[in-house]
């Protein structure tokens, strides 16, 4: 057979040797072990709104599927990491459910921990475009700086107020797209007026004083 490897020269212009390898487009099927198939494909329906349509793939880029293991011995560290566009959400929605939780969330790295039907732990992590408040609960002043410092990865010595508001701001690089979704903002200006009218001028001052770092904000009722 023809020696197919490749040659190639490092930065000292030494010649390297490269073997030939196969060329890989995709991973296009993950496998999970299971104790029972059809009741796994139920909890990943439910819990993960997994749509085992053959014709199109479940997750992503990704097909889901399952091997029977009679005693199948799960993992003790994450063998998938699932990504979402609303962390706290996605915690909250799994623990009203049922889902075993192995601790909370880690605002600073943006995950959780969380184990399927057969005690199989995986990750769910955010990486955000946008900050998502979520407003229509919000009753005092106190509640709306903590959701303000969970959709904005505040620091955890985040001080509270609208002067550490416009820092953040400024520190912030977890958000890609600097862009705020005030989902519930006519519940807070009807709760909290003030603070409501603070919080917007805080971002347009911010807006003012670094104008190559702009927020957008977005009002959603």
């Amino acid at each position: 057979m023809k020696d197919q490897s490749v040659y190639i020269l490092n930065d000292q212009m030494e010649i390297q040797h490269q073997p030939n390898i196969p060329s890989i487009s995709r991973i296009i099927v993950a496998t999970i072990p299971v104790r029972d198939v059809e009741q796994a494909r139920m909890w990943y329906s439910l819990h993960l709104g997994i749509d085992f349509d053959a014709r199109k793939l479940h997750a992503g880029n990704l097909n889901i599927g399952f091997s029977k293991v009679e005693n199948h011995v799960p993992s003790t560290h994450s063998i998938f990491i699932w990504e979402t566009s609303d962390l706290a959400h996605a915690y909250q929605a799994m623990k009203d459910n049922g889902v075993t939780l192995h601790g909370d969330i880690n605002w600073n790295c943006r995950y959780f921990v969380f184990a399927d039907l057969d005690g199989n732990r995986m990750t769910m992590w955010q990486q955000d475009e946008e900050a998502i408040f979520r407003l229509s609960q919000v009753q005092t002043a106190q509640e709306l700086h903590e959701v303000i410092q969970r959709a904005l990865y505040c620091r955890n010595n985040y001080g509270r107020t609208w002067s550490a508001f416009e820092e953040e701001l400024l520190l912030c690089k977890n958000i890609r797209s600097r862009k705020i979704i005030l989902n519930g903002w006519s519940d807070l200006e009807s709760v909290l007026p003030e603070e409501a009218r603070m919080l917007k001028e805080s971002v347009q001052r911010h807006n003012a004083n670094y104008p190559s770092h702009e927020w957008v904000l977005e009002a959603r009722s």
